[in-house]
C-alpha cells in the first residue's frame, strides 16, 4: 500500500468505518434501553430473557463492530493526512474507543455473564439478589458513560477542535 490512501480507498474505508461505528453505537443504545426497560419492568418479564438478548447484542454489535472502527479507524488515521498523533481531536478519539474497548473486555462482558447467570438461575428473584442490582446498576451506568463518549467522538470529528500538537508542521519540505 501506498503512503497515502487514494481518494477512493479513503471513501470506502471512511464508509467501513462510520458504518462499524454506527452499528457499534446502535448496539450500546440497545443495551442500555433494554436494561432501563427490565428495570422500569421488575418481575413482569423474564429477566434471563432479557439479559441474554443483552448479551447477544454485545456478541453481535458491540465486540465486532468496535474492533472494525478501531482498525479502519487507525487506518485512516496511519494512510491519511490526519495521522495518529499529528491532531489532539484524533488522539482524544484513539483514546476514547481504546478505553471503551478496554473497559468492555475487562469488566462489562465478566457483569453481564454475571447478570445473565444469576437471572437464568434465579428468574425474578434475582431481583431480591444485592449483587445482581449491583451489577445491573454498573452496566447501566457504564453503557450510559460509553454512549457518552461515543456521541462524543462524533461531536469531535465533526468539529475537529484543538488544531494541530505543538511541533507538528506539515509533511511538505521546508524552504531554504
Amino acid at each position: 500500500m501506498s503512503k497515502r490512501l487514494s481518494i477512493r480507498q479513503k471513501q470506502w474505508f471512511l464508509i467501513a468505518h462510520i458504518v462499524f461505528f454506527t452499528a457499534w453505537l446502535g448496539g450500546a443504545l440497545c443495551m442500555f434501553l433494554l436494561g432501563l426497560w427490565a428495570i422500569m419492568n421488575g418481575q413482569k418479564h423474564d429477566l434471563a430473557q432479557t439479559y441474554t438478548l443483552i448479551h447477544l447484542i454485545d456478541d453481535t454489535l458491540i465486540k465486532f463492530p468496535a474492533i472494525g472502527t478501531l482498525v479502519t479507524g487507525f487506518i485512516l488515521s496511519i494512510w491519511t493526512h490526519w495521522g495518529v498523533t499529528r491532531y489532539y481531536w484524533v488522539i482524544i478519539k484513539e483514546v476514547l474507543t481504546i478505553l471503551i474497548i478496554l473497559m468492555g473486555i475487562f469488566f462489562l462482558s465478566d457483569w453481564l455473564s454475571e447478570v445473565v447467570a444469576i437471572a437464568e438461575k434465579h428468574g425474578a428473584s434475582a431481583l431480591g439478589y444485592q449483587e445482581f442490582i449491583m451489577r445491573r446498576n454498573q452496566l447501566l451506568v457504564a453503557g450510559f458513560f460509553n454512549i457518552l463518549a461515543m456521541v462524543s467522538m462524533v461531536i469531535i470529528s465533526v468539529i475537529k477542535p484543538w488544531g494541530k500538537r505543538k511541533g507538528e508542521h506539515s509533511t511538505a519540505p521546508a524552504r531554504s
